[in-house]
């Protein structure tokens, strides 16, 4: 979603998004550790004033929601945790 500002060439960027984030070992999936995530990213955006083309600079922060997943990774003798 793109919001133009009041200024000129100036926007609000959002964006609602589902990742998988994690790691697995590609066969059994016995171990694997995955984590389901609603992502908001949001920036504000300049865009410049060019008639052939669309140049833009854009920041902003991002926003991460671990919606299931697993917490405990077993590798061997140790253990990783994720909060």
């Amino acid at each position: 979603m793109e919001i133009h500002l009041p200024a000129p060439g100036l926007y609000v960027d959002g964006a609602l998004l589902f990742s998988q984030r994690g790691i697995g070992e590609g066969y059994g999936h016995n171990r694997d550790f995955r984590n389901d995530y609603i992502d908001l990213p949001m920036s504000l955006k300049f865009r410049f004033p060019f008639p052939s083309t669309a140049p833009f600079i854009a920041m902003g922060p991002s926003l991460s929601f671990r919606l299931t997943g697993d917490k405990n990774h077993y590798a061997g003798t140790m253990v990783y945790s994720c909060l």
